[in-house]
């Protein structure tokens, strides 16, 4: 069984193999409120690393581009990201 914790380490104060049927309305209430709230962190946190990644995904492909538009060769790879760019646009 492991502890529930939150991102910062914490405990939650339950486990998830403890029997829920033992629990107050009001507990399984904020047991249920907690993990929403670490829901939502984790989303936020999940589209700030997506949002980073389209960053450093956008400038690899203009690098490679000015690369091609120079007359320079490109590996397969990075002609690879240029295709994969296109299509998801």
């Amino acid at each position: 069984m492991r502890d529930h914790k939150d991102e910062s380490g914490n405990k939650r104060g339950f486990k998830f193999g403890e029997v829920l049927g033992e629990k107050t309305d009001e507990e399984l209430k904020e047991m249920l409120k907690s993990l929403y709230a670490d829901e939502r962190k984790l989303s936020y946190q999940r589209r700030l690393i997506h949002g980073r990644i389209d960053i450093l995904k956008e400038e690899l492909v203009r690098r490679l581009k000015q690369k091609l538009e120079r007359g320079e060769a490109i590996a397969e790879e990075e002609a690879m990201i240029i295709e994969l760019d296109k299509a998801s646009k």
